[in-house]
């Protein structure tokens, strides 16, 4: 069982904006054992709270409005913790 502190931290978190898991492991680091932070976020997982390929999608989307270049999104989403194959999704996607 996860400590239900851990679930509403990562709500209280995603309340603002999406993240990537990367980012909430980062921000919740400190507040329990790694262990528990990992089991929290894979339960935010299942519930589908946290998505890195919806997060991906959805930063490519707002970054082609900035008219940013694809090497710049890139680096903006590694910087985020997001794997690079969901990258590469989410740029061929959009560029569908």
């Amino acid at each position: 069982m996860v400590q239900p502190s851990l679930i509403d931290e990562i709500a209280r978190l995603l309340k603002r904006r999406d993240r990537s898991r990367a980012q909430l492991r980062r921000k919740l680091d400190g507040l329990a054992p790694a262990e528990s932070i990992v089991r929290a976020l894979d339960e935010a997982e299942s519930l589908g709270y946290v998505d890195d390929a919806r997060f991906a999608k959805a930063r490519v989307r707002g970054a082609s409005q900035r008219l940013w270049s694809a090497a710049r999104v890139r680096a903006d989403l590694a910087d985020k913790g997001v794997d690079a194959a969901l990258v590469d999704a989410a740029l061929a996607d959009h560029d569908d």
